[in-house]
């Protein structure tokens, strides 16, 4: 079953009509990321009973003191162990986290990309030194722009011309199968370092496809999630730094140790991270290829815990 946080009971009862135990079933759980933290317990009561769950986005546990009451005690789970945090139901087995991924458009270009039917060039052949290809309208984002832009200001002097995040203005949102965006791919397969600015959540689409083209991963721990329109707002600081470090600790599962991303704890520490790329191709071109070689071994790890779920070994 694929669902959304709502249609869990929905399941339940076309899975008793069919007469097959959940615990004989696979939930991928289309997770809501951070906008609704306060209500992680009931989603994270259900995940027991599944032989195997899946979810989309790890966020920072709300304290259980903003959880309901009535999710530390849910009715309908007799004799099962309850997780009431995301933290436990995954430290009990009962949960795993796979990446959201990307639009479908990006997944009918990537048998291209890995033929290299589309070439990916080395980031120092690239024309975008530094980019931003999301929307700009929402979560502080052209206001965290103006604050990168203003830091590496200050390696003007050295650089043989100015270095600024490349971005448009305004909405740029294209999701679902209609979306056909060759700006942006291209934009993405000119860009060597792309920055990720937090939208309601910290976890992107843009990410996953931005990692399928070749371009390195930017990230500012200090700038969290928060969007307008889903009622959150952005976070900073502290509580922004947790919910960075709890969407992309997941990953550290590929090889054991953090993705080869460019991460800064803050922006004001931008220019001494990027000044010895921007001073090397031969530096930037080997990140690109650890990027590009971690990339490849994700994606064969999180469908080789797809399929040794669905499929389980000697079963």
């Amino acid at each position: 079953f694929v669902l959304q946080r709502g249609q869990f009971s929905f399941a339940y009862r076309v899975a008793a009509a069919a007469g097959v135990p959940t615990s004989a079933l696979i939930l991928v759980h289309i997770s809501d990321g951070n906008i609704y933290r306060a209500a992680m317990a009931s989603s994270t009561a259900h995940y027991p009973r599944w032989r195997a769950a899946f979810r989309q986005y790890w966020v920072a546990d709300a304290p259980l003191a903003e959880l309901p009451a009535s999710a530390a005690a849910p009715g309908d789970h007799p004799g099962r162990d309850f997780a009431p945090t995301l933290q436990d139901a995954a430290d009990g087995g009962h949960v795993s986290w796979i990446p959201i991924g990307m639009n479908p458009q990006w997944v009918r270009l990537s048998p291209y990309l890995a033929s290299r039917a589309i070439p990916l060039l080395p980031a120092s052949a690239r024309r975008l030194p530094l980019t931003f290809l999301g929307s700009t309208d929402k979560s502080d984002r052209l206001q965290r722009i103006g604050e990168v832009n203003a830091v590496l200001a200050t390696l003007d002097a050295i650089l043989p011309e100015p270095l600024r995040v490349f971005h448009r203005r305004g909405s740029v949102a294209c999701y679902g199968e209609g979306c056909a965006d060759e700006r942006y791919v291209n934009e993405t397969l000119e860009s060597r370092l792309c920055l990720q600015l937090p939208g309601s959540s910290v976890e992107s689409n843009r990410l996953y496809e931005q990692l399928e083209g070749g371009c390195v991963p930017t990230i500012v721990e200090e700038w969290g999630p928060g969007e307008a329109a889903v009622g959150t707002t952005p976070t900073y600081g502290a509580a922004a730094t947790a919910d960075v470090r709890a969407a992309f600790a997941p990953l550290t599962l590929v090889t054991g140790t953090p993705p080869p991303f460019i991460t800064v704890p803050r922006v004001s520490d931008l220019p001494t991270a990027l000044a010895p790329l921007l001073a090397s191709h031969d530096a930037l071109d080997a990140l690109q290829a650890r990027v590009v070689e971690w990339w490849g071994r994700a994606k064969r790890h999180y469908a080789d815990a797809m399929e040794s779920a669905v499929c389980p070994p000697n079963k």
